[in-house]
């Protein structure tokens, strides 16, 4: 019959001594990743919100721009009125624009979403992240740029410029939040 190894030979068979390894202290002036986190998400969300009555009222602008420019009754100056602006075409094209620019964000979303999951698994997380960030800072210099252009010129950059940011919008900043903490963190941690 087989032996069982006897393992108390190489352990000390005092009762005084522990079983499980001494615990490190804890050190107060050490932070979590996840303490630092906090911020970030402050942040993220702030960034992704505060812009959005800016690029509503540059969208207002840009049609009733576009709508003076084609009736032929923008001023020589260029300078919108808001007597000028408020003609009941320009609130149903504002409205149909909102609408369109909504059901895009949702759809963008979707699609940065699985374009950003896609991406962190083949690349890693980080390349993932820095590719969304920089695409926000090319969707709002595009349109910081868009109001010192032409009229067709400034709708267009608008466009690029939507369009760029229907792929960074608040869904996908938080989803990205979401893959800073899971790549900060250990499994027992989240």
């Amino acid at each position: 019959m087989a032996s069982i190894p006897d393992i108390s030979e190489s352990r000390s068979t005092s009762e005084h001594d522990a079983l499980l390894p001494e615990r490190q202290p804890y050190n107060r002036h050490q932070f979590s990743p996840l303490t630092l986190l906090i911020p970030l998400a402050v942040v993220t969300r702030l960034t992704a919100t505060l812009p959005t009555t800016t690029l509503l009222a540059v969208i207002q602008a840009a049609i009733c721009r576009l709508w003076l420019t084609s009736n032929g009754t923008l001023p020589p100056d260029g300078h919108l009125s808001k007597e000028l602006c408020a003609v009941p075409e320009v609130d149903k094209s504002y409205a149909v624009v909102i609408s369109v620019i909504s059901i895009l964000d949702g759809l963008g979303a979707i699609a940065a979403c699985s374009a950003i999951s896609f991406i962190s698994s083949r690349l890693g997380r980080k390349p993932a992240i820095l590719g969304v960030v920089a695409a926000s800072i090319l969707g709002y210099a595009l349109l910081i740029c868009s109001q010192y252009l032409p009229a067709w010129l400034e709708a267009s950059t608008l466009v690029a410029s939507l369009f760029v940011q229907v792929f960074t919008n608040t869904f996908t900043m938080a989803f990205i939040v979401n893959v800073y903490a899971v790549d900060i963190s250990s499994a027992e941690e989240r």
